[in-house]
């Protein structure tokens, strides 16, 4: 656990003492140095890492360092070395991500191996304790569900062409991953809780897409989607708010204000007088978004 303390104002107001303040200084030092140290090392290996893929560049390449990397990180996260913990959480996600990119552009995109892919991120997310791998995880597990990016004269897009798969695959996917959130030790917890926020925002983009296209392979019209996106913002935002969780309660309310503007202007069609009546409407549930989450700091912090 990392706690921010102000050594001046503990001073100032009597509750630690000038001697306690230069011991806790010292600490940070030595902290800092460390840091800095990880952080060079690291920015190092991973330049020599691109120069030689740039030098040799083929997806083998790409493994065989990939490969390195990430095992050089599992060796000082096993060795349990404190000075080496940062460097090891930078170099596994960076090895991982690179293995897997080259053993998928060797596989000529072979689309079951973006599975394979998203379980080695998420065993990798675990052994490293990095956030970025554990979203990586469920993220190439919506590509291997058919989701995709792009980029192409100054538009960029994304695509789901199984929204209902992808709701409901990712719906189990966020109770589950809550639920062991629930059960495991804190660096696991904050894992878990991670991959299913991403989850949570792979599902509500499968609800975007659906509402407006539709889902012709499930033959569910935009108007299912429509009133089931609705219908789930409220039943999660209301769960958001008896469980005290104000990210979900936050998330929740951002995709309704989308979900809003979306309808809205398909139904009313985009003109300055459907912007100014939807901006009008969009701040007053700001602000009551607003006493919502002062709401539920003040019973936080009352607990």
């Amino acid at each position: 656990m990392k706690i921010t303390l102000d050594l001046t104002a503990l001073i100032e107001s009597g509750k630690l003492s000038a001697v306690e303040a230069e011991r806790l200084k010292g600490l940070a030092a030595t902290d800092t140095g460390s840091f800095g140290i990880n952080v060079v090392l690291a920015f190092g290996i991973i330049a020599v890492s691109l120069g030689l893929l740039a030098v040799m560049p083929s997806p083998l390449t790409a493994v065989v360092l990939g490969g390195l990397l990430f095992g050089t990180g599992l060796a000082l996260t096993l060795s349990a070395v404190a000075a080496w913990r940062l460097l090891a959480q930078i170099l596994m996600p960076i090895g991982a991500l690179m293995l897997g990119g080259g053993a998928y552009v060797l596989a000529e995109g072979w689309t079951p191996l973006l599975f394979v892919m998203a379980a080695g991120f998420a065993v990798a997310a675990a052994f490293a304790g990095s956030g970025t791998l554990a979203a990586v995880a469920v993220l190439t597990l919506s590509a291997g569900l058919g989701a995709f990016s792009g980029y192409m004269q100054a538009y960029y897009f994304v695509g789901l062409p199984a929204p209902t798969l992808t709701i409901g695959v990712f719906s189990v996917l966020t109770l589950g991953l809550y639920l062991v959130s629930l059960r495991v030790p804190a660096r696991y917890e904050r894992l878990a809780i991670i991959g299913a926020r991403t989850a949570i925002l792979i599902i509500n983009l499968a609800f975007l897409i659906g509402a407006i296209l539709g889902d012709s392979q499930a033959g569910i019209s935009p108007t299912m989607f429509v009133y089931g996106w609705a219908a789930a913002l409220l039943a999660v935002g209301g769960w958001g708010v008896y469980a005290n969780r104000r990210w979900v309660v936050n998330v929740a309310a951002t995709f309704a204000g989308l979900h809003f503007y979306t309808q809205w202007f398909i139904w009313f069609g985009a003109n300055s007088i459907t912007l100014l009546a939807a901006g009008l409407l969009l701040i007053v549930f700001g602000l009551g978004l607003y006493a919502l989450n002062s709401w539920l700091a003040r019973q936080r912090s009352s607990h």
